[in-house]
């Protein structure tokens, strides 16, 4: 595969979820696998409109300013709390029977629960060899260090986007880095710096 290389662009950048990679089989699939580990038969296909319920209901109580963990009450645990919650409910699990929100999110955390598309490889290859610098922008939480190579990765709050993290960007990157070595979290933020500088934008 073959890209022409317009004057002046130099880097392409892509979302990570639904764009580069999927959950695999998919979200209801993997949702009914964990109930079932736990002695709870739910179909795929509920758990799967459950799941797309539940996000958008979230989606639309999003605060503008503030990422999707930061606006809800316990942070990303508590976020997944109420939807793995909701996800259940809507499947008709009893509470007191229903597996806790860390064997979801343990799940959704292997990489063996994600499939990159089929072009990804060849679209990428493709636009590497026309010279394109590559580059991941992506909200997902703290489990993506698990899924990529934190060395590789940059820390970035989209100011001064009215969807951006700022002004609660420290905190949120002191929790997010946390599980980090120290080596890591200063890769992360050089890469910013370097980015910072080249595009000449303010901090």
């Amino acid at each position: 595969m073959s890209f022409p290389r317009p004057d002046g662009l130099r880097a392409v950048s892509f979302d990570l979820g639904g764009t580069l990679i999927r959950a695999w089989p998919d979200v209801g699939t993997i949702y009914a696998g964990v109930c079932g580990a736990h002695g709870l038969n739910v179909s795929a296909e509920a758990c799967h409109r459950g799941f797309e319920s539940a996000w958008a209901r979230r989606a639309e109580l999003a605060i503008p300013g503030r990422d999707r963990f930061s606006s809800w009450p316990g942070g990303e645990d508590g976020w997944w709390g109420g939807v793995v919650a909701d996800v259940l409910a809507s499947c008709g699990v009893d509470p007191g029977l229903a597996p806790g929100v860390e064997a979801f999110r343990a799940a959704f955390a292997s990489d063996h629960a994600w499939k990159v598309y089929d072009d990804v490889h060849d679209s990428l290859d493709g636009l590497r060899a026309a010279g394109y610098r590559l580059a991941i922008l992506s909200n997902w939480d703290s489990r993506m260090t698990g899924l990529l190579d934190p060395r590789r990765l940059m820390w970035a709050n989209d100011f001064p986007h009215s969807d951006s993290t700022w002004p609660h960007s420290q905190e949120l990157l002191a929790k997010h880095a946390s599980h980090l070595t120290e080596e890591e979290r200063d890769l992360m933020l050089a890469h910013a710096e370097r980015v910072r500088r080249h595009a000449g934008q303010f901090p």
